[in-house]
This record gives structure tokens, sequence and C-alpha cells, in this order.
């Protein structure tokens, strides 16, 4: 059928191809912590790890919305790169990121954690005194006073 010094290069090429990686790409959902309710218009990148030299970092090779659904789906562009997803902070809540992409096909669930509002209703029960005073304690060191 071949020739027999055909044979060698026709398994290499096999074992060549055969080899190769798959692009990697992510079907993403995006949900709400706590009411698990899909986030529509929520903005996720899909990146790349780069190092040029001796600076490196995240390159933003697609940016998507999600749809009514809270669904997006990306596809990569290239075979030879490590991908991650990142979710932007929103008006109403806090990204996430992803780093945990391999190759081939990825089913991702992001979760946008709701901004925290606190509110605080005050009533004076003694006489009022022009050096009262309302403080609050954060976590990070700060002190609000009203």
């Amino acid at each position: 059928m071949f020739p027999k010094n055909t044979y060698p290069l026709f398994l290499s090429l096999l074992i060549l191809f055969s080899c190769s990686k798959e692009k990697t790409s992510a079907d993403v959902t995006v949900l709400e912590s706590g009411t698990n309710n899909p986030v529509q218009g929520a903005t996720v990148d899909f990146m790349y790890s780069s190092s040029d030299g001796v600076f490196s970092g995240q390159v933003v090779e697609q940016t998507k919305t999600t749809d009514t659904k809270g669904k997006v789906t990306f596809q990569a562009q290239s075979k030879n790169k490590s991908y991650s997803l990142q979710l932007h902070d929103g008006k109403d809540y806090i990204g996430q990121i992803n780093n945990n992409l391999k190759d081939g096909s990825n089913t991702v669930t992001l979760t946008a954690s709701p901004h925290a509002y606190l509110r605080v209703d005050l009533e004076n029960t003694s006489p009022y005194d022009f050096n009262d005073l309302i403080a609050s304690f954060i976590d990070t060191g700060d002190i609000f006073f009203f």
C-alpha cells in the first residue's frame, strides 16, 4: 500500500497531531451570591497570562456581557496560552477572578457578591448636647464620625 520508508514519517505525523493542545473555551454563568439568581449585564473578561521579558501580567483577549440568564461563552484564539476569567465589579456587586481554566472545555460559575448597605435610625432620648458624637469603627481601622 505505502512504501516501507514512509511508515516512520506517517507515524511521526500521527503522534505530532494527536498531542496538540485543545483551544480553551469557557461556558460562564454569573450568579448573585446568597440568592443564586442570574446576574444580567455583568461584564466578564477572558484573559491570558503574558510574560514579556521582566514584565508579566494578564492580557484581556475578549470582554463580553452576560445575557438574561447570566450566561456568556468564550472561545480562545490561541492554543498555547494559559487563560483565566475576571468578573468586573459592577454598580451593585463585587466581582471575582477565576484562574483555574484548563485546556479544552470549561464550565465555570462566578459569584457576584452584592454591596452591603446599613441603615441606622437614631433617636436622641436625652437633651441635645453640642458634644454628642456617633463613631463607627471599621475592620480596616477607619473611624467615621457623625
